[in-house]
């Protein structure tokens, strides 16, 4: 349908032949894992976080006059 010329056959073959393979992971390999990360992925996420924290700290400061919901103060030194 999509003109692979492969066979289930072929596909199965190929698959066996990956799964019996050892030893490391290339770099390419690696870098198409699910869940990776790569360096510029890692900037913007702690960026945002840092800034949504901030954000949350100065509106938490300002809304509850920097008071937890027991009454204490949260930067009680």
């Amino acid at each position: 349908e999509e003109g692979c010329q492969a066979t289930p056959d072929d596909i199965k073959a190929f698959l066996k032949e990956k799964q019996s393979q050892k030893g490391e992971l290339s770099d390419a390999e690696l870098d198409s894992v699910a869940g990776g990360c790569n360096e510029n992925e890692a900037i913007v996420s702690v960026a945002t976080f840092g800034v949504f924290c901030a954000t949350a700290a100065l509106a938490s400061a300002i809304m509850d006059d920097m008071k937890g919901d027991d009454g204490r103060i949260l930067c009680d030194v």
